[in-house]
Parts: structure tokens; C-alpha cells; sequence
């Protein structure tokens, strides 16, 4: 946002497409209030949609998309701003709307590239995390002389440390620890049940569901869900940012 704001004063100061005419102080606030607009829209859009556009598309398509969907809301925020401000009018002409849009779209592909960066750092180091988190597990894993979720079934009641685990469950304070022999409540938080899970294949399907590769019996659609059915029959949600994980891991 201090991007928008330095880009909303400068754009003040020189005062483009005719509002130099405006008075200073109304030009100023209406250049800083038009780029944090925009600017709020590309943090929050634009990271977003990077976690739902395929990797193999090129930077420059990525932002393209991201100019136009930033333009949109804008195209109606910038009329009404500068009638409220300075009373213009844009006329309903074919020729005034194409001025308006191309207006509005030059600003906000100064921002949509400034969110496709910040949306591709950030998942490039969701990305780099996870490769670092992966290792960690192996190494902790071979520490620990090489028993998948040695930590986590320590925890588990005797009937249930020999069994395989399926799935672990957020309730609360507390995970639920699916296995083929049932299921047991722990206190402690997902993130540790997960990481105390090491050497099980599996992945995080929703904020408060870890499945392992084990406890899969199929994925269904329910409308535009996606479910994945346990072993058992419980059923795991699978949040929108993680389908396409599931679809590239192969579960079926």
C-alpha cells in the first residue's frame, strides 16, 4: 500500500489525463484516493487468483488477466469519484467510454503488475516452504529410524498405534486421529499433528483436515465441492485453493 500512496502523490503532483486543472489539494486527494483503491484491490485479488491460474501460464498473460479484473470494479469507482469530487460527468458516447476505460486501465495495469509480483513471490515461497518442510520431515524421519508418524502414534492409545492412519481432523482444540480402528481425540493443535505425521503420504485438504494417501477410498464432486471419501466412510472437505493438489496427487 506505501507503493500506492508514493504512485497516488506523484500522480497528484503532475496531475494527468486534464485534472491539473483541479485545485491542488482536491487533485491530490483524489490521485491518493484512486491508487489505494486500486492498490487494495490488487492485494487482495490478485494473490488470490495466482493460486488458481495454472503455473504454465506466462507472466505477462497472468498480468493481463489481473489489469482487467482490477479495471472492472474501477471502471465504476472512478466515474463516481470524480462527480463527487469535481462534479465531471463522462458522456454516454461510445468514444467517452473508450477514453474512461483506457484511462482506467492504464492505472490499474500499474497496479495488476505490482499484484502479479507480489501474488507470484508469494506463492513462490509458500512453494519454497514447502520443499523446505518436506526435507525437514525426511531428515527428522531418518532420525528417528525411519517409522512413519512414529511421534503422533506415540500418542495414540495402544489399539490404535499399530493401525493405519487415514486422516487427522481439527475439532476445537483438539485433532481427531482417523485410523482403520478408529478414532481417538488429542489435544494438541493441526499443525503439530501434521508435523508429527512425517513419513506418511498425505496432503492438507482443508484448513482443518490432513488426509494421508492411505485413508483415500475416492473423490467425489458435490456440486462445485470437492469430497474425499475415507476408508470408513467419513468424508474430508477439499478446500478451493487445495484442488489442485488433489487432482495433481492422482486420488481417485
Amino acid at each position: 500500500m506505501l507503493v500506492s500512496l508514493a504512485v497516488g502523490v506523484f500522480l497528484g503532483l503532475v496531475g494527468p489525463f486534464g485534472t491539473i486543472e483541479a485545485p491542488f489539494l482536491s487533485r491530490m486527494v483524489y490521485w491518493v484516493v484512486l491508487l489505494l483503491a486500486g492498490g487494495l484491490l490488487a492485494e487482495v485479488v490478485t494473490p488470490t487468483l495466482t493460486q488458481r491460474i495454472p503455473r504454465e501460464w506466462p507472466t505477462a498473460a497472468v498480468w493481463l488477466l489481473f489489469s482487467v479484473v482490477i479495471a472492472v470494479p474501477m471502471c465504476v469507482l472512478v466515474p463516481t469519484v470524480s462527480h463527487l469530487m469535481f462534479g465531471w460527468r463522462f458522456g454516454s458516447g461510445w468514444q467517452n467510454i473508450g477514453i474512461l476505460v483506457f484511462y482506467v486501465w492504464v492505472i490499474s495495469a500499474f497496479m495488476a503488475a505490482l499484484g502479479t509480483w507480489l501474488g507470484i513471490k508469494e506463492r513462490d515461497e509458500a512453494d519454497t516452504a514447502a520443499r523446505l518442510a518436506r526435507l525437514e520431515a525426511v531428515a527428522r524421519l531418518q532420525a528417528s529410524g525411519g517409522e512413519p508418524a512414529r511421534a503422533l502414534r506415540e500418542r495414540l492409545p495402544m489399539r490404535l498405534r499399530r493401525a493405519a492412519i487415514h486422516a487427522l481432523q481439527a475439532e476445537d482444540h483438539y485433532v481427531r486421529v482417523h485410523t482403520a480402528a478408529g478414532s481417538e481425540l488429542l489435544l494438541m493443535r493441526l499443525a503439530d499433528a501434521i508435523r508429527e505425521a512425517e513419513g506418511l503420504s498425505g496432503l492438507q485438504t482443508h484448513r482443518s483436515w490432513w488426509v494421508a494417501e492411505a485413508g483415500v477410498a475416492g473423490v467425489e464432486r458435490e456440486g462445485e465441492r470437492l469430497v474425499i471419501r475415507l476408508h470408513g466412510g467419513a468424508a474430508a472437505p477439499v478446500s478451493r485453493s487445495w484442488q489442485k493438489a488433489v487432482r495433481d496427487a492422482g486420488w481417485r
